[in-house]
């Protein structure tokens, strides 16, 4: 049931950051690499290294750039 849930946290921060913020707001591209292949590998193990390294950052920029965009972590 865990990818699931995290499939509906994640559809859930989507909608929130496309619908809340308006049309004119932007994530990070970053950002949006990480959810879209967070979205696209749900059956894969969480591995936040992998995930920084796809998207062309360190962890600890990914880990900052969620919590600025998205108010929480990757994981």
């Amino acid at each position: 049931m865990a990818d699931e849930l995290a499939m509906n946290a994640l559809e859930e921060a989507l909608l929130w950051i496309f619908g809340a913020h308006g049309a004119e707001a932007r994530v990070d591209a970053r950002v949006e690499r990480a959810m879209r292949r967070l979205a696209e590998h749900p059956a894969e193990p969480f591995d936040l290294g992998a995930l920084a390294k796809a998207c062309g950052v360190s962890v600890s920029r990914l880990g900052h750039l969620f919590r600025a965009e998205l108010g929480t972590t990757p994981r």
